[in-house]
């Protein structure tokens, strides 16, 4: 079998709000530019706020990218990371 030189992991996750304080924003992205009434907008911060005000996978996503990237590093390899928003 062939020795494999180069490796890439890529993690994703599903959009999901910080904080209560970036539900505008984030549902303007989510809607593609769609303005959101201000009574959704409220329906769904009350969502967000059963969940701590925010959405749960963000923070686990973010603490298992960063034992990747640790792994990596402990194990000597090179590694370029990016956390970007897709639409």
């Amino acid at each position: 079998m062939a020795e494999l030189t180069k490796s890439t992991a890529i993690a994703m996750a599903m959009a999901g709000l910080d904080s209560l304080e970036n539900a505008d924003p984030f549902l303007l992205d989510v809607r593609e530019g769609r303005p959101t009434s201000p009574e959704l907008v409220e329906e769904i911060c009350e969502w967000y706020w059963v969940t701590g005000g925010k959405f749960p996978a963000v923070g686990i996503f973010k603490d298992v990218t960063k034992k990747l990237e640790q792994g990596l590093h402990e194990l000597g390899k090179a590694h370029e990371s990016s956390l970007r928003s897709i639409s």
